[in-house]
């Protein structure tokens, strides 16, 4: 797992969502997982941009199976967690500077 500060971990349903920062000033990076009942992961993510800091704030919970907060750039990103796996297109299904590892099945996703 990568990630040198803990930003925040949410508890959702049998699940833990964990949000962790690099601590790299002027290049930050952002680790996401969700991890089940025994701590292993189920899915992952990490968002970083070259030469672009990134810092964590506006977290907001106000909606089911929904997380958004703020990371790179002036936007807000959205993180919509699913009960079930989701088919993906590797390639296709991530914005730019969302890293997935090479997988056909996502339990959350990230957009803007």
């Amino acid at each position: 797992m990568q990630g040198a500060v803990f930003q925040a971990a949410l508890q959702w349903h049998d699940y833990v969502l964990l949000f962790a920062t690099d601590d790299v000033p002027f290049e930050e990076g952002l680790s996401i997982y969700l991890l089940d009942q025994r701590l292993s992961v189920v899915d992952r993510a990490r968002m970083y941009f070259i030469y672009s800091p990134g810092i964590f704030s506006d977290l907001d919970l106000s909606e089911d199976d929904t997380v958004r907060f703020r990371f790179i750039g002036d936007c807000i990103w959205k993180l919509t967690l699913h009960s079930t796996k989701k088919f993906a297109i590797p390639i296709l299904s991530k914005p730019l500077g969302v890293h997935r590892p090479l997988r056909f099945f996502r339990r959350f996703e990230i957009t803007r």
